[in-house]
């Protein structure tokens, strides 16, 4: 895994180094967070809780971005492996029709009502890079 040729980069840099880099795509993380609470019809006051889930919640900017827009600290003690392997275990069994499982919020997803679009992530600076092409 690495660059044709087998060719490797390996660079050292400071989290404030990497948070300058990556600076523009979080801010850009931030969107689909506003996109949820627009379609949902609440405010980021009607939240009473944060809870981060998924990779991505371990990247201590995500973390204060969140804080952030929030205003209040995410809530910690919910493991984000765990989170994300029982959210992918409930979606299966409904996808399976497994018995006993219902969740409500997910039939709502599925009822063809409005939903978060990633393809309409507003572009930036980034979007001339050479970036993967959206799989659908």
């Amino acid at each position: 895994d690495g660059l044709p040729g087998g060719h490797v980069i390996e660079e050292d840099m400071s989290r404030a180094e990497a948070e300058a880099v990556w600076g523009e795509l979080f801010v850009r993380a931030v969107w689909p967070v506003e996109q949820v609470l627009a379609l949902s019809g609440y405010e980021r006051d009607d939240v009473d809780q944060v809870v981060l889930v998924g990779g991505t919640t371990r990247v201590p900017r995500v973390r204060e971005l969140m804080a952030e827009f929030f205003g209040k600290e995410p809530n910690w003690r919910v493991d984000p492996d765990q989170a994300v392997a029982w959210g992918t275990a409930v979606q299966a069994g409904i996808l399976t029709d497994a018995k006993g499982i219902k969740v409500a919020a997910t039939e709502y997803w599925g009822s063809g009502a409005k939903k978060c679009d990633p393809l309409a992530r507003p572009r930036s600076a980034l979007a001339g890079a050479r970036t993967a092409s959206p799989v659908v």
